[in-house]
């Protein structure tokens, strides 16, 4: 994955992040909270199912380093 398709789906989760569902826009703080919420089920999920080695084995093949979860 190139750091321009990474750059693209973090932009695009943000976007679908940004409005509530009347319209309105939330804070910044609301959507790197909803963000960060994302991350801990899904670290929680990969604890559970003990899947965190082929998760990092994915991440390696897909060329995705730690710096794509880092705000």
């Amino acid at each position: 994955m190139t750091q321009y398709k990474l750059e693209y789906l973090k932009r695009s989760l943000y976007l679908s992040k940004k409005t509530t569902g009347d319209n309105s826009l939330r804070t910044e703080t609301e959507i790197i909270d909803i963000l960060l919420t994302r991350c801990a089920l899904m670290e929680e999920y990969q604890k559970q199912h003990d899947i965190s080695d082929q998760f990092y084995d994915w991440r390696m093949d897909q060329n995705i380093g730690t710096e794509a979860y880092t705000l």
